[in-house]
């Protein structure tokens, strides 16, 4: 009987960490994602700021560059959430593979 208390424990922590190890995966699909979407976004501010040197009256481009340091922001305090929640779930998975 302890055999198989000992096998469903070894188990159910396999399946723990299978768990773990997806949500790990999916986590880095999305993070690199997000990496490539605020490259994107650095891509266009830039050419934006190089649009308002030439145009500098162009009051529009102004007004874009605003909303694209918005969205950066935003995009950037999410990357930095699931990177501590990628951090978090590297943790637990060195601690299960350690036991």
């Amino acid at each position: 009987m302890g055999g198989s208390v000992i096998g469903s424990e070894s188990n159910a922590a396999l399946h723990k960490l299978d768990r773990l190890q997806a949500g790990r995966d999916h986590l880095t699909y999305v993070l690199r994602g997000l990496a490539a979407d605020l490259d994107e976004l650095d891509r266009r501010l830039s050419d934006n700021a190089w649009r308002c040197r030439c145009q500098p009256d162009a009051d529009e481009l102004h007004g874009e560059r605003t909303a694209l340091e918005s969205l950066r922001r935003q995009l950037t305090v999410r990357l930095r959430g699931l990177a501590r929640q990628l951090s978090e779930l590297d943790n637990a998975l060195s601690n299960l593979r350690g036991q």
